[in-house]
């Protein structure tokens, strides 16, 4: 059980390994006096120890410690609390309780890519202490900025813990805390009349994914609102519309395992600020580049990631269709596209490239800000490249045909057969 040692240290008792068949029984030593503690147990039990409230009673077995040498333990003196009412207590003395900290194993429920594993440790029933799971293939025991303060806005007081009504005008802030059952008999007493005046598709439950998770944010809600015959939502304010657009090149907008990327030779970022917003997937991406592969980062913004990439290309705004469109250009202008690739896997390849033949360097050039010598050697290092994979994020769907542009890169690795060898492919 986590803690036993750490406590016991600190009480200057010294934990030894459990004797066989001994169950979840620890032996410690303490003054000389062989002493029994007990991990878990499910219930308190007078004749023996017992474990209230997050806490562990050790017992030893020459008798509970006199009153005189359990107050000489700083917090553990007469009437420590959590101890069973009817625990014996020999010489007059009082059970020692020790709180024993207990690890509780989770996930992150934040709509994030990274969807990190992590560590709470649990103290009389309150979480102090929060970190990554060392043991998680992926996350491998960090967590982002956001999430390292997560207890913080747990037990913060502005957090909403009870149902409250507005009393006053919108904005003004001004509420009431009413109980649940209030608040409930009020939901669907104005839920009944709207359906019954207007009828169930003029509800709409408005949500997004959030910190709900998917047995939250997926479950009963769903189920409830499909009951009454609400208007369904799609509930994409975010990634459905470059996932879309994927599908729409690829058929489907599964890409690679994060952690395959660790055996690409070609990686690029495109409008991804990975090292602050996907930060997980930095360390592969740095095992690469320590196996010989070269990192480039498109993104307009001199974005952390960009300073930390072997070539930062730099798009104007809104302008990645374009350049991708460019650099297929270069691509099956120089005979660099699989043509074996394209016959066994691809549809329509020929009237593709007829629109290809339109976005010349110069052009694309114009349009992008890219000079047109760079979008030459881009476009030879990517096809020219063992292991090519593109890493795509949200930023660049946020926009107007944002659809259209994840649509248009997920072309490139098509049209290269980059998605033959292990660390080949794209992925958004």
């Amino acid at each position: 059980m986590l803690g036993d040692i750490v406590l016991l240290r600190r009480l200057g008792w010294r934990a030894e390994p459990p004797r066989s068949g001994s169950g979840l029984r620890r032996q410690v030593q303490a003054s000389g006096a062989d002493t029994t503690a007990i991990g878990r147990i499910s219930s308190t039990s007078p004749e023996n120890l017992g474990r209230v409230g997050g806490a562990v009673l050790l017992r030893p077995r020459q008798g509970w410690e006199s009153p005189q040498r359990a107050e000489a333990r700083p917090g553990y003196g007469r009437g420590s609390v959590g101890a069973p009412s009817g625990a014996p207590q020999a010489h007059g003395g009082v059970p020692l309780v020790i709180p024993i900290p207990v690890s509780v194993r989770g996930a992150c429920p934040h709509d994030c890519p990274d969807t990190c594993a992590w560590q709470v440790t649990v103290e009389d029933g309150r979480a102090t202490k929060l970190a990554g799971d060392p043991e998680h293939p992926y996350s491998r025991g960090t967590l982002c900025a956001k999430v390292n303060r997560f207890l913080d806005r747990v037990y913060a007081d502005e957090r909403v813990l009870h149902p409250l009504r507005r009393v006053g005008p919108k904005g003004s802030g001004e509420f009431e805390r009413v109980s649940w059952a209030t608040a409930l008999e009020e939901i669907a007493a104005g839920l009944t009349e709207r359906i019954e005046r207007h009828g169930s598709q003029t509800v709409l439950p408005f949500s997004y994914m959030g910190t709900q998770g998917l047995l939250q944010g997926s479950g009963a809600g769903d189920r409830f609102f499909g009951r009454i015959g609400a208007t369904q939502l799609v509930r994409a304010v975010c990634a459905s519309t470059g996932s879309t657009g994927v599908s729409q090149a690829i058929g489907t907008n599964v890409g690679i395992m994060p952690e395959e990327i660790r055996h690409s030779r070609f990686i690029i970022l495109w409008g991804t600020n990975t090292i602050v917003t996907n930060v997980h997937l930095w360390p592969f991406i740095r095992e690469a580049q320590s196996a010989g592969a070269r990192v480039v980062v498109i993104d307009p913004a001199a974005t952390r990631t960009a300073r930390s990439a072997d070539w930062h290309v730099q798009p104007l705004p809104g302008t990645d269709t374009a350049l991708a469109m460019g650099l297929m250009h270069v691509i099956v202008r120089d005979g660099l596209q699989d043509d074996d690739y394209l016959e066994q896997h691809a549809n329509g390849f020929e009237d593709f490239a007829a629109r290809l033949e339109e976005f010349t360097p110069e052009r694309v050039a114009a349009t992008c800000g890219v000079p047109a010598d760079e979008i030459e050697r881009l476009a030879h290092a990517y096809a020219t490249s063992s292991a090519s994979c593109i890493r795509l994020l949200v930023g660049m769907e946020h926009r107007e045909s944002g659809a259209e542009t994840f649509r248009t890169i997920a072309y490139l690795p098509v049209v290269t057969g980059a998605w033959r060898n292990r660390g080949e492919g794209c992925s958004s």
